[in-house]
């Protein structure tokens, strides 16, 4: 039996290793990981041990060092294998059927042909965390019955996965509130406690959000970023602020009374206020992403709109609005070539030479990676999940106890739309790292229920039967 076991690990494990290489099929497809253009800044920040001012530097560490300073094939490898390993955990610890590799394998397949998972784990940004938090934290919160070990790892991506984007860290703290909350109502929480929902998973999930943002802040501090987790946030606000258009109207409205520096460009704030280094109002006194006063002032008129009933009237209004867009708002992929004089192409030809003649033949670099027929399908896929999962919700008692993981992954969606659309901007590529969620639930709703099985048996058995 302990012959067994050790041998079904060592098979569990090479399964999940083999899953891991097939959700890099895009890469494949690529020829090279896919980049985007922020890649160089990322790839930039783990080799300099500077943090940036828009973003954690904590990905930038993972590229550097997982790819051994070697090979950047090596960082979407990991990528696919900690997804591929925490969706295992979900058909382990929650399928309630022991076939439950079976339905994995298919759920993996799946991810990979039908979805953006594939492209997620194959471009060398943090995007394929954001779903990776999200899935991590429903095990800690849902699954019964777990290892220690298992518990310790899972802990382990958690926190990893909080902490390479500013945004993952707002979203789970969220979607944790509204399960919190949910869970302190009587009716509700006599359900959740029977699917594995304790009190005192909640406060570990908490305890370990909490440990993660300290986390962020004490290293940034140690690497000369100060004690902050987001040092850009105010601008990221003001931004979209100004996309909104409710900073126009604010300045319109208080610039006689307030005057502020940013009221002498009122009336000529470009609109690509973050990026528009020759006109945005931003870098005409230096830097404004680390200027103190730059963010003191900013972050004054941030509190007198939100508290201002006329402004934070209307900015509740855009959210909602801006929620809703960004929820339906995906695509297959944002894969822009990637030019000789581009910033990955900088950054790759100085830190990585040996990947020079690897990235220039790939499909991206010649412009020629078309996703059209797998944006066309996964606009399919999608509505056909979300139809399911809002059927089962519907109705209780087909979804049973994994109604509660519909919902936790619907609401991890709606809050990755609710924090990107209003605190970013609507763009296709946030929801697209997320759109995919709603898959794993269904699956495991086969799963429990053994569903194909008996089909798959029957093909089998007459392959069988035919070549006797």
């Amino acid at each position: 039996m302990k012959n067994f076991i050790r041998k079904q690990s060592v098979m569990d494990i090479l399964l999940v290793l083999l899953c891991g290489m097939l959700l890099c099929y895009m890469g494949f497809v690529n020829a090279f990981p896919l980049m985007y253009p922020d890649c160089g800044t990322y790839i930039l920040s783990g080799f300099t041990l500077k943090v940036p001012v828009d973003r954690p530097i904590f990905y930038g560490l993972f590229v550097r060092h997982i790819s051994l300073q070697t090979s950047l094939w090596l960082v979407i490898w990991t990528q696919g294998i900690l997804l591929a390993l925490v969706v295992f955990y979900y058909f382990k610890y929650l399928s309630g059927t022991r076939l439950f590799r079976f339905y994995y394998l298919l759920c993996i397949a799946f991810l990979t042909f039908f979805t953006p998972a594939s492209f997620n784990v194959s471009q060398l940004i943090p995007d394929i965390f954001a779903p990776v938090s999200i899935l991590a934290l429903g095990l800690l919160l849902f699954a019964g019955n777990m290892k220690k070990r298992d518990v310790v790892v899972t802990t382990v991506i958690l926190v990893y996965a909080l902490a390479v984007h500013n945004s993952h860290l707002f979203i789970n703290v969220l979607l944790l509130l509204v399960f919190t909350i949910i869970f302190l109502i009587r009716r509700f929480r006599r359900e959740l406690e029977v699917f594995s929902l304790k009190l005192k998973k909640l406060a570990f999930a908490w305890i370990v959000i909490i440990f993660t943002l300290f986390m962020v802040c004490s290293v940034h501090a140690g690497l000369g970023g100060g004690f902050s987790y987001a040092r850009g946030s105010h601008v990221f606000v003001m931004a979209r602020l100004l996309e909104m258009g409710i900073l126009d109207e604010y300045l319109h409205d208080n610039c006689d009374k307030k005057h502020y520096k940013l009221c002498e460009y009122k009336d000529k704030i470009p609109w690509n206020f973050l990026w528009d280094f020759n006109n945005s109002p931003l870098y005409k006194y230096g830097d404004g992403w680390t200027l103190p006063q730059v963010k003191e002032e900013y972050n004054a008129i941030i509190w007198d709109i939100m508290t201002t009933p006329k402004y934070g009237h209307l900015f509740l209004v855009k959210s909602a609005e801006s929620t809703v867009k960004q929820f339906f708002n995906f695509c297959a992929g944002d894969a822009p070539a990637q030019l000789d004089d581009s910033p990955s192409h900088i950054v790759i030809a100085q830190h990585y030479p040996a990947c020079m003649r690897e990235f220039k033949v790939s499909a991206q670099h010649s412009n020629l990676l078309n996703l059209f027929i797998a944006a066309e399908i996964q606009k399919f896929v999608f509505q056909v999940c979300l139809f399911l999962c809002l059927a089962l919700l519907f109705f209780p008692s087909l979804g049973g106890k994994y109604n509660w993981i519909i919902l936790f992954m619907l609401a991890g969606m709606l809050a990755n739309a609710f924090f990107c659309g209003t605190f970013s901007t609507v763009l296709p590529r946030y929801q697209t790292r997320v759109m995919w969620l709603m898959v794993v639930p269904l699956v495991l709703i086969m799963a429990n229920r053994e569903m194909l099985v008996p089909t798959v048996k029957r093909l089998f058995r007459k392959d069988s039967l035919d070549n006797g």
